[in-house]
């Protein structure tokens, strides 16, 4: 999955449920595919930023009582004045 980013194709990463999306690491130190997978793209690299440059853009999003919301946006400010 990752050469397949760093070969300029598009992925998307599905976990389900808390380990599975880094809420918790699990009882044995393992870490969730997501926090895995980036952190393969990362160190990949830059073992190769002497020759290639990669512009990586991540999204987040979680799907919670059938409701979308992007959890790296910047949350909502009330525009009301009290």
């Amino acid at each position: 999955m990752v050469i397949s980013v760093l070969d300029c194709y598009n992925i998307c990463i599905f976990g389900y449920g808390q380990r599975q999306n880094n809420h918790h690491e699990g009882y044995n130190g393992n870490k969730g595919v997501n926090y895995r997978t980036l952190e393969a793209l990362f160190i990949i690299a830059k073992e190769t930023s002497e020759t290639l440059t990669y512009n990586i853009s991540v999204s987040v999003l979680e799907v919670y009582n059938e409701k979308i919301r992007d959890i790296l946006a910047q949350p909502k400010i009330s525009k009301r004045s009290f």
